[in-house]
């Protein structure tokens, strides 16, 4: 079986696909790793070798890459980064991306799967499902944006026919380990200072991180699936208001209440003019785009993954916030 390398591996979603190939028990896997990376999401790893790289340096990364017959490219800057300049959402998002296809042996490589996100597409104002030919959107956030420039980097690659690449993109993820944003919203839904801005219904694509991390895995090493994009998604598709009050029913949190969205956005524009160091507590995650995202619709379509690899979601919207909630009061997050 050939052997396959995680870029990202210890991270949420990086770590949750280390384990679901090693499910299969029949693949040699690597993890590359930064010399910083916390590797505790990874503590049953016999089987995992670990190489420690430097994404931004091109010659760690041609050495670690040499043997490598897939690569999983799960590196991102997320949406709490979002306060950074652009540039940065470049280096890391496209620049990193560059240096794992430049650095890959193309004698070896089978197959290049980089892990984008239907954010690509931006939310919608009407309720319509995406499809994997939906333009990229316009009005996105900085995550997003990186995201795009990253996947021109694969259309580049395409249009040259250099290297057999393979995109992934899930919508938002949750799950055990997503410690990015999560514990303060769980907190406040507990507390029962979250608000919900404007009504909430709006439609939210989520999808429970085991099905995500399965439905990749799925199209590694599958050679119909080169050169194409799908998304990775689940079947349910809550209102956002449904799926926060989930959450808060499983925390045992008092009912949501609103603002109304109007207000709140004309505040998050001014609030762009003020420097993140002046801005107390929360008004610093305060942004248009943040603001924005609880009054479009996001619905994808994964009738594609699912005709070209059988994928098969697993994990109900319920029982995934279960598992979740269990998992943030297990390690001490609520």
């Amino acid at each position: 079986m050939p052997k396959i390398a995680v870029a990202g591996a210890c991270g949420f979603l990086g770590s949750h696909i280390i384990e679901n190939l090693m499910k299969n028990n029949t693949n040699e896997l690597v993890g590359l790793v930064r010399s910083t990376s916390k590797r505790e999401n990874l503590s049953n790893t016999s089987d995992v070798e670990f190489r420690e790289v430097d994404f931004l340096h091109l010659g760690t990364l041609t050495k670690a890459l040499e043997d490598v017959e897939i690569i999983i490219n799960c590196i991102a800057l997320l949406g709490d980064y979002d306060h950074l300049p652009r540039s940065e959402h470049y280096k890391v998002d496209a620049g990193i991306l560059e240096n794992l296809l430049n650095a890959t042996n193309p004698k070896k490589l089978i197959q290049f799967i980089h892990v984008s996100t239907t954010g690509v597409y931006g939310g919608k104002k009407t309720a319509d499902k995406l499809n994997e030919n939906t333009p990229f959107g316009t009005k996105v956030s900085k995550y997003e944006w990186g995201k795009i420039e990253a996947e021109k980097v694969v259309i580049k690659e395409r249009e040259h026919q250099r290297l057999p690449v393979t995109v992934a993109r899930p919508a938002a993820i949750f799950g055990p380990r997503m410690i990015y944003g999560w514990p303060n919203i769980m907190n406040r839904l507990k507390s029962g200072t979250f608000r919900m801005i404007g009504d909430g219904l709006s439609k939210f694509h989520v999808t429970y991180v085991d099905d995500v991390a399965e439905g990749i895995c799925l199209l590694a090493g599958n050679e119909k699936t080169i050169g194409e994009a799908y998304n990775v998604v689940g079947d349910e598709v809550p209102t956002i208001n449904e799926y926060f009050s989930l959450i808060g029913k499983e925390l045992g949190s008092p009912p949501i209440k609103s603002v109304p969205f109007a207000p709140v956005m004309m505040a998050a524009h001014l609030l762009r003019f003020v420097p993140k160091f002046a801005k107390p507590g929360d008004l610093s995650l305060i942004s248009p785009g943040r603001v924005r995202f609880f009054k479009e619709h996001r619905i994808f379509d994964n009738s594609k993954i699912k005709n070209a690899v059988q994928f098969q979601p697993k994990v109900t919207i319920k029982e995934g916030i279960e598992r979740a909630v269990k998992w943030y009061k297990e390690n001490g997050y609520i």
